[in-house]
């Protein structure tokens, strides 16, 4: 099943109604990473793309975060 960007804005949502720090942070990139259906192919497999996807979830609002300061 694909999944919509119902499941992007309902994150920003959490993002935006609540203070962002480092557990808010790890929330969202797991649940990211637990949304995401990733393939697998002779590049990588669909469960590292998966952990990547909540490396780089995690990446983008630490950077937000330190920005915000």
């Amino acid at each position: 099943r694909s999944r919509g960007l119902g499941d992007v804005y309902k994150r920003q949502d959490i993002i935006l109604n609540n203070r962002l720090d480092n557990g808010l942070i790890d929330r969202c990139a797991k649940e990211a990473a637990g949304e995401a259906r990733p393939i697998s192919d002779v590049r990588a497999t669909a469960d590292y793309r998966r952990e990547m996807v909540e490396v780089f979830t995690r990446r983008a609002l630490k950077e937000v975060m330190a920005k915000a300061k």
